[in-house]
């Protein structure tokens, strides 16, 4: 049995799973201003075509305080999967993580066992993002110049916020100099929230890209 016959296996375990009535859960609107953790899509993208829809992610809560941001660990060499759902303080940029499955959990021979576990815990994730009233933000238009980085309104063509992003986490040692390959940004216009997630290189071959995240809130042009 392939890799890809067991995954596609699991996926349809875990919507049967989130069902009560175990009749896999018809698939959600093709995009969305909500959050939405569908369980079927923690297994890789390819096991169910309604993964490739609008999530939800990045989000903000109701209160403008808190952003959560779905992330997909990286596992070089294996390609498990995994997801978690992190919380992150818009004043302060402290972190909570909610795991819905790590890499090194997943196994391909136990794979349909993991189902009823996944479904718990995105259930138990929705429900929090549900009673927080999360909503989507807003891209923005990131362009780089070196380290500096310039980001756009594409709504209004206004600047949002100019500045030099340092990795707000720590790159491994021993991997030559870092360099800023690219960033992704989003806001939530009626609080000035701003997320971006910046993707560094390393100077090595033998070491992988790190992916870390910045978060400000802005003056709002009125």
């Amino acid at each position: 049995m392939t890799v890809v016959r067991r995954l596609r296996e699991l996926a349809c375990a875990v919507c049967a799973c989130s069902s009560p009535t175990g009749v896999p859960a018809s698939p959600p609107p093709l995009t969305t201003r909500a959050p939405v953790l569908d369980p079927a899509c923690v297994a890789p993208p390819e096991t169910a075509p309604r993964c490739d829809r609008d999530d939800g992610f990045p989000a903000i809560s109701a209160d403008g305080k808190t952003i959560a941001n779905k992330i997909v660990p990286p596992d070089p060499g294996r390609g498990a999967p995994g997801v978690s759902i992190e919380l992150i303080d818009v004043a302060t940029a402290q972190r909570a993580d909610l795991a819905v499955l790590a890499p090194d959990d997943f196994d391909l021979d136990h794979a349909a066992q993991l189902a009823p576990e996944i479904a718990r815990r995105t259930a138990a994730i929705q429900k929090r993002l549900h009673e927080g009233g999360y909503r989507a933000l807003d891209s923005l238009h990131a362009e780089l110049d070196g380290e500096a980085i310039r980001i756009v309104d594409p709504a209004t063509n206004r600047v949002v916020m100019r500045d030099r992003l340092a990795p707000t986490t720590r790159l491994p040692d021993g991997c030559g100099a870092w360099s800023l390959m690219d960033a992704n940004a989003w806001w939530d216009r009626s609080t000035g929230a701003v997320f971006v997630t910046q993707r560094y290189a390393p100077g090595r071959e033998d070491c992988f890209v790190q992916t870390a995240h910045f978060v400000r809130r802005v003056t709002v042009a009125r």
